[in-house]
């Protein structure tokens, strides 16, 4: 079942040129065969007849350019076909499709939408597996650094305690020396005293 496009190609309107290259750019993009019918032709005054008496009529009674077509059936002028692709309902809009195939795409994108996002909830948990896991890690590693900094703190403890420990063995033995020293120094002079109290 072809569409029907009836359009007019000597009107003078430059939005009537534009909306009708527009209508046949999209069908043309998806692909949809359609036949366009020029109203202006003089060969065409039967089709002409039956837009104006089946075609959609504006609010004061008008027919307005393009109208579309499934054989005898009217989808609608510009404006339904605009608010179509604004909807996604193009192919409801041009009897491509009927409401209970439309309505049962519908259904099938939400659940394909709904799966999306319950996979994207069940991947979170392991997410936070991951975090937890890498907090762990990082607790593991500043234990293990307070561990570090402890045993050098102990080190540098007992080499200051070694330095100061030696130190003061340096200064025992130093006083032992000077003792030993003065003590053979007293000792001299006790025996030269005796030698000249006995001599004199």
């Amino acid at each position: 079942m072809v569409l029907r496009v009836f359009f007019i190609s000597s009107t003078g309107r430059r939005d009537i040129r534009k909306r009708q290259i527009h209508v046949f750019a999209v069908l043309s993009s998806w692909k949809l065969e359609y036949e366009p019918i020029d109203v202006a032709a003089p060969e065409n005054e039967k089709e002409r007849d039956f837009v104006i008496e089946s075609g959609k009529k504006t609010e004061d009674g008008k027919i307005m350019l393009p109208q579309i077509f499934k054989e005898e059936e009217c989808c609608g002028d510009y404006l339904d076909f605009l608010q179509a692709i604004e909807h996604e309902k193009l192919q409801l809009f041009l009897k491509q499709i009927t409401q209970e195939e439309f309505d049962a795409l519908e259904k099938s994108k939400n659940g394909e939408t709904e799966q999306t996002t319950e996979e994207g909830e069940e991947e979170k948990p392991e997410g936070e597996e991951d975090a937890e896991k890498n907090e762990d890690e990082d607790e593991t590693e500043k234990k293990e650094g307070e561990e570090e900094e402890t045993e050098d703190g102990e080190k540098e403890e007992k080499t200051a305690d070694d330095e100061e420990n030696k130190e003061e063995g340096d200064e025992t033995t130093k006083g032992k020396q000077l003792n030993s020293f003065f003590d053979q120094y007293i000792y001299t002079l006790t025996f030269e005293f005796k030698i000249c109290y006995r001599g004199c």
